[in-house]
């Protein structure tokens, strides 16, 4: 048997963000897609959770 192949996902879209991609479509001139990716690159990712214990160096 052959292994699956990882899917990515993406994260949902907060509606806070397609509102504010919204407004700034409107008021700026790029299209509501251009606006919603330059606010998602805008905010940093969340912290990754590191379990302790779990490394080679142990």
């Amino acid at each position: 048997m052959s292994k699956k192949a990882k899917q990515s996902r993406e994260e949902p879209i907060d509606s806070e963000w397609v509102v504010e991609a919204d407004y700034y479509a409107r008021r700026c001139g790029p299209t509501h897609d251009e606006a919603l990716k330059l606010i998602k690159d805008a905010i940093p990712p969340k912290p990754v959770a590191h379990v302790a214990g779990k490394g080679k160096d142990r």
